[in-house]
């Protein structure tokens, strides 16, 4: 490989590697740790449409089911904006999801009531319902 073409690569290896970067501090709207003695419990139902960023909340578009729903993600998933602005959300494996794509996301739920252990909840409450858990499926 000649040293232009190795230049070049490395290059795109560290663009790509800086594609997005976490927000700081979270402001991701999510469910907060469990208690101590308790563990995670996830809905596995699964939901596809397209992923949105309005008013601080990510919101499942055009789902199957139960129609368009604020997501609550899982306490330990973080926030991150790509270079361009776009919002993402990034699970504790490095998967992420932008808004404007479509997804599918495991989870379930589509209650119009928001429950009460939840990270930012006053944003959450200003986005509205129906609220469901979400998490990345790859």
């Amino acid at each position: 490989m000649s040293r232009g073409a190795l230049g070049a690569l490395l290059a795109l290896l560290a663009i790509t590697a800086c594609a997005h970067r976490p927000v700081t501090p979270n402001d991701l709207v999510r469910f907060e740790p469990p208690l101590p003695g308790m563990e995670d419990i996830w809905l596995t139902g699964e939901s596809s449409g397209r992923l949105a960023y309005r008013g601080g909340c990510f919101r499942l578009e055009h789902s199957t089911p139960p129609g368009d729903v604020t997501i609550l993600w899982p306490h330990d998933y973080r926030a991150v904006v790509r270079s361009d602005g776009r919002r993402g959300v990034m699970d504790t494996e490095g998967n992420v999801a932008f808004a404007g794509e479509r997804v599918r996301l495991g989870g379930g739920g589509g209650s119009e009531i928001l429950p009460e252990r939840v990270v930012r909840r006053d944003i959450a409450l200003a986005c509205g319902g129906p609220y469901a858990s979400g998490w990345l499926r790859f």
